[in-house]
């Protein structure tokens, strides 16, 4: 579908959930299954907590390994699973991976690491030693960039790779941190700023990472994702101690669209992701009762629906990430991952 279509189509959706609004009324929420995604036992225990599909399906997943809370990295390929440890003295968690080809990508952890995928293995670097890397993001290995915080003053870092090595970039004003970001171009991109009131999107462009979108609610978000010209946030609206899951297409247009399929006092969203149809998908947390499983929900550009998740194991499942590629989708959280089947 091109992007000229994509964005009619969304964008006449959105003015369709705008219209019901101003009348007062909801859109009733389509419940028939999108497709089932199955559940299953890794074959590493541990906690799993990121992953990155590449275009030709395989897998890469970062986990935390049992006991030892010694970080790992997982692959799936033709040959099935493989785990490829490093020497972990350095870091107890890796908190985000992008795979660029089949020999570059970056892994991102506490204690400043910075591990680098090149000729089939891993490499330890470390450009600032007092930094936990939270969030990566670029489409080619000549653009990554990182943020995070650095210790011990918690200020905000964020660096930048040209394909020369690793830089400090320049900051824009007024942020605590940095939440995820999502790179549509090697210029071009959207990170979460925090602030004390609220997150705000910022834009990358000529002149750097500025500020490109402010909310009238506090709001915290998880994820952040799209395609095109169509760009996506979850997350939640924070009021005390209390919490309402959030939807927000930010662009072309910002558009809630928070599913009313859940209720949102009792769900916030943690991962969302765009797939080769245009659709998002979206992994719902249940709130209130933690014991209880993830849900994920498919919005088609105007509607919502829920998938049907099959689980055999005996882990509840919790998805902190999620990706398609090669007509595959993966999505995984803690001691379970889960495959996306069509319905």
């Amino acid at each position: 579908m091109s992007n000229a279509k994509y964005l009619v189509w969304v964008t006449a959706a959105a003015a369709l959930l705008l219209a019901c609004a101003d009348e007062g009324t909801t859109p009733t929420p389509n419940t028939t299954s999108i497709g089932t995604w199955e559940v299953h036992t890794p074959p590493y225990a541990g906690a799993w907590t990121h992953c990155d599909l590449q275009s030709d399906g395989t897998l890469w997943a970062t986990i935390i390994r049992d006991g030892s809370k010694r970080a790992a990295i997982v692959r799936h390929g033709e040959g099935g699973w493989s785990i490829q440890e490093f020497e972990a003295e350095t870091t107890e968690a890796l908190n985000d991976i992008r795979m660029f080809d089949d020999d570059r990508g970056w892994a991102v952890g506490n204690a400043g690491a910075l591990l680098e995928y090149r000729g089939g293995r891993w490499f330890l670097e470390r450009p600032l030693y007092n930094v936990e890397y939270f969030h990566l993001g670029g489409v080619d290995s000549h653009n990554v960039w990182v943020n995070g915080i650095s210790r011990p003053y918690n200020g905000p870092a964020l660096l930048h790779n040209d394909g020369s090595g690793w830089h400090e970039a320049v900051q824009p004003p007024g942020y605590s941190s940095y939440g995820p970001l999502y790179m549509s171009g090697p210029l071009d991109g959207y990170m979460i700023g925090r602030t004390r009131f609220g997150d705000e999107i910022l834009r990358l462009g000529n002149a750097g990472w500025e500020a490109a979108i402010t909310f009238s609610e506090p709001l915290h978000f998880y994820d952040i994702g799209g395609a095109g010209e169509v760009t996506y946030a979850v997350g939640e609206r924070r009021l005390g101690p209390m919490r309402e899951g959030r939807v927000y297409q930010i662009t072309p247009a910002v558009v809630d669209l928070t599913p009313a399929v859940l209720p949102a006092e009792d769900y916030d969203y943690r991962a969302c992701f765009v797939d080769a149809r245009g659709g998002l998908w979206v992994a719902a947390a249940p709130y209130r009762i933690t014991t209880e499983p993830f849900e994920l929900l498919y919005w088609n550009g105007a509607e919502w629906r829920r998938a049907t998740i099959e689980n055999t194991t005996s882990a509840i499942p919790r998805f902190f990430d999620l990706d398609f590629a090669a007509g595959a989708g993966w999505a995984v959280g803690g001691a379970a991952y889960a495959r996306y089947r069509e319905p």
